[in-house]
């Protein structure tokens, strides 16, 4: 969930941009956001609360695996970006995602 509406901010199109830069990054990691936060002086695995009060922070983001190309992390940080205004707008995307469509088609296997 993208940091504004967890603060009750009206839904927008810049959250499904926050929530495609989610995918790319559970499609990266093969895991679940969040899964191996912890808290730092205990340990333990972080419960909803405090994951929900970091992300709107911008203390906490989904990360990617180290084997991501740079530019999957890239615009998946951007998209991930705290504030709603520094994310890329949906058209932006759609020709980043276009351009990676028609470059994976030109690949022979």
């Amino acid at each position: 969930m993208a940091p504004e509406v967890i603060s009750g901010t009206r839904y927008s199109a810049a959250a499904d941009v926050y929530s495609f830069g989610v995918v790319l990054a559970e499609l990266s990691t093969h895991q679940v956001p969040y899964s191996d936060a912890v808290h730092p002086e205990t340990g333990r695995a972080l419960t909803q609360q405090p994951i929900l009060s970091s992300v709107t922070t911008g203390e906490l983001q989904p990360t990617f695996d180290a084997t991501t190309p740079a530019y999957v992390k890239e615009w998946g940080n951007r998209c991930l970006a705290t504030n709603p205004d520094d994310r890329p707008t949906t058209l932006e995307l759609t020709l980043f995602v276009r351009e990676l469509v028609q470059c994976s088609s030109t690949v022979s296997l």
